[in-house]
């Protein structure tokens, strides 16, 4: 049975690796030829049905993938992204973070976030911030990193972690491998 229990633990902090080195692959994932740059004001940019690259630079900007597999990227100020359709590459600096659809990665970037995995099993990187993270459904892998952050499975068989900080963990539903200081619905 320890046996077992360690096997476990050990997967759990492979996959935690790997989401670590996650920027890196976004990095490589998100180089565009011509991507839309907002600009340091408050901006609106929607994507197209092919794979787009959308920056929004400072200001409080509202990015919608639309379909395809993009790359979306807040930056500063107070941002609402959504992904739409696709498996998507999403980071942000202080935003509302959305991705409804397909098995996607998300980062969070710096400063505190809220970030909903929606469906598919996700890969979601809370990093800076005191994170609000929700995965919804699927099986997802979620890190929230540093500060004290808000971590819901709800449904799936998920991997949750908390890591740095006073993290509180809800597994939801499902059979879920969890780490954090408050732990909830988590075998």
């Amino acid at each position: 049975m320890k046996r077992s229990s360690l096997t476990a633990l050990a997967f759990v902090f492979v996959v935690l690796a790997a989401l670590a080195a996650a920027p890196s692959a976004q990095a490589a994932m998100c180089s565009c030829a011509s991507p839309v740059v907002g600009t340091a004001g408050n901006d609106t940019l929607y994507g197209t049905s092919g794979a787009d690259c959308l920056q929004g630079r400072a200001g409080d900007d509202y990015l919608y993938g639309y379909d395809g597999i993009d790359c979306l990227g807040g930056e500063d100020g107070n941002d609402w992204i959504d992904g739409g359709s696709g498996a998507d590459v999403i980071y942000g600096g202080n935003a509302f973070l959305s991705e409804p659809a397909d098995d996607d990665f998300v980062d969070g970037w710096t400063e505190a976030d809220f970030i909903d995995g929606w469906i598919g099993g996700d890969f979601i990187y809370g990093h800076n911030g005191a994170d609000d993270i929700r995965g919804f459904s699927g099986a997802d892998y979620v890190s929230g990193e540093n500060d004290n952050d808000n971590i819901l499975g709800e449904t799936g068989n998920d991997y949750l972690h908390g890591n740095a900080g006073t993290d509180t963990v809800n597994g939801g539903p499902g059979t879920d491998t969890c780490t954090g200081e408050i732990l909830s619905n988590c075998p």
